[in-house]
């Protein structure tokens, strides 16, 4: 599997204070094939308190791409199918709320150790944009 080229590691074993990770998708740099991206990577048990993505650069597609961000094996636990059409610069995007349950997001995400998040482009590739994605994820 391929990773950003920010990719960062959380959950440090030399702490359990909480810390806030961002991590950017470009694709000037990390190009915009379909598929998964390595976004973090737990080296140690810790959870994600919090989440949020703001759009820098509007994402464009020659399709109907759509993005997901979630950890393997729920892979649009955070952003579900999130539309490119969506994704205009400045726009705030936070995590999808859960079905069947108002208001209710699917947080905390516990990971366990060497879990990773993934950042998931769907349908079609990217040709354009720059997304910074927030984490603040807690050690225990």
């Amino acid at each position: 599997m391929a990773t950003l080229k920010g990719y960062k590691k959380v959950g440090s074993p030399f702490t359990n204070d909480s810390e806030t990770v961002k991590v950017t998708y470009d694709f000037s740099v990390d190009a915009g094939a379909v598929g998964a991206l390595d976004v973090l990577l737990a080296e140690q048990n810790c959870v994600i308190t919090g989440f949020y993505m703001v759009v820098e650069t509007a994402a464009t597609s020659g399709g109907s791409m759509t993005l997901d961000v979630g950890i393997t094996g729920d892979t649009n636990l955070l952003l579900a199918d999130l539309a490119v059409a969506s994704m205009t610069a400045g726009s705030l995007h936070k995590p999808t709320i859960v079905e069947g349950t108002p208001n209710v997001l699917p947080m905390p995400v516990k990971l366990a150790s060497a879990a990773k998040v993934l950042f998931e482009i769907k349908t079609a590739t990217l040709l354009t944009g720059k997304m910074h994605m927030y984490f603040t994820v807690q050690r225990y």
